[in-house]
């Protein structure tokens, strides 16, 4: 038995991630994406594969309503393109799911739900230098100019 998602499930889950990204950050989405120095606003690129709640007019008149975000779709039969969410599924797996007694869909979401707050916010990642994702992404960016002090006159 399958479970099929339509366009408003997909729409509802992306705008409650937008909700939480604006908890997380403690602005807006669209200020997050906004260079402090020139005002420009950047574009949320939002992936997915080709399952039929991303195909239709419904979820692409939803994207094409956020002036802000950029939808992109996934080659045909090519998981692999997506490798940030399969990696996350693997360790979701592995290092929660498959560990635990799951007895039913509210258990399952709130499995994933925990882990995924473990994942950003605790969870130390080898790929980032052993901190978090949340921690890494507020960082505030190095300049890639060098020390004034460290230039030696001509």
């Amino acid at each position: 038995m399958t479970i099929r998602k339509t366009a408003d499930d997909a729409i509802a889950m992306f705008e409650a991630a937008l909700a939480e990204v604006e908890v997380l950050l403690g602005v807006t989405w669209v200020e997050d994406l906004t260079d402090p120095e020139t005002g420009e606003i950047g574009r949320l690129r939002i992936v997915t594969d080709n399952g039929g709640a991303f195909k239709g007019k419904r979820f692409a008149a939803w994207a094409a309503s956020k002036r802000h975000i950029v939808h992109i779709r996934t080659r045909n039969k090519a998981p692999w393109t997506n490798g940030v969410i399969e990696r996350w599924f693997r360790s979701v797996k592995y290092e929660r799911l498959y560990r635990r007694e799951i007895s039913d869909g509210l258990e399952l979401a709130r499995q994933v739900d925990d882990y995924r707050g473990i994942f950003n916010s605790i969870r130390p990642h080898e790929a980032i230098a052993m901190k978090t994702p949340l921690s890494v992404y507020r960082q505030t960016p190095k300049p890639n100019f060098p020390d004034p002090e460290s230039v030696s006159e001509p």
